[in-house]
Order: C-alpha cells, then structure tokens, then sequence
C-alpha cells in the first residue's frame, strides 16, 4: 500500500481487507490491497445527491460516454432518462453578443477556436 492510498471502510467480498482508491487509466476504482493474490475490484460511482429523476424518482449517477459526461437515472435500463452535466461556464467563457457558453470548436478554414453554442443564430467565434 502506497502512502497516498485512500482507505474506506468497504471490505473485500473475497478476502476480507479493507478496500483502497486507486486511480487508473479509465478513472478511480476501489482496488484490494493483497494484489496480486486477490485481483478484486469495484468502480467508483458519483451521485448527485441534489437531484432525482423526474420519471422515477431515483438517484442519478455520473456517467461517460462518447460525447462526454452526462447523468443518468440509476435505476438504467429500467428507466433511460439523462441530462447534460452543467459546465461551469465562467464569464470568459460566454458569448459577448448573446451571453451562452462558448465551446471549443475546429474550423477548417481557422484551425481551433471558440464558437457560440447558439450557432447559427448567434455566429460569434475567436480564436484562443
């Protein structure tokens, strides 16, 4: 066990010891610390405690897809809801013209840059 571990108080369903945070390349996951003789591992799920579902009443859950993170009912597959997480969006990340989110887009004829996020009404765009 490394000094920077984090120690919960989930136990081991296979041998017992107490279960550490490790972090890997898809993210944090609660590891055994008797690796290699017992290779248990659980993922580490985020909740947001400050909304439910609207459907079913659940918890939602912190997901990852293709297009980025996103929140999901718990109770999936039964019920399929999901919503946008909420960036921050500061105010140097808003549109000077209409005042939505500004989002990292890549232009062919610019290379990278930042677009309104209500293109094409607003056609705001600048270079980082």
């Amino acid at each position: 066990m490394k000094s920077g571990d984090v120690i919960m108080a989930l136990k081991c369903p296979k041998c017992g010891a107490e279960l550490i945070l490790k972090n890997g390349r898809y993210g944090p996951f609660w590891a055994c610390p008797n690796y290699p003789e017992c290779k248990y591992i659980e993922n580490v799920e985020i909740y947001n405690k400050s909304s439910t579902c609207p459907r079913c009443g659940n918890l939602l859950r912190l997901r990852h897809g293709i297009y980025g993170d996103f929140w999901s009912c718990s109770n999936y597959p039964k019920c399929r809801y999901t919503e946008d997480v909420e960036p921050s969006g500061s105010k140097s990340d808003r549109c000077p013209r209409c005042g939505s989110l500004l989002l990292i887009k890549n232009s062919m004829k610019h290379g990278l840059i930042y677009g309104c996020s209500k293109y094409p009404a607003c056609k705001y765009f600048r270079k980082p």
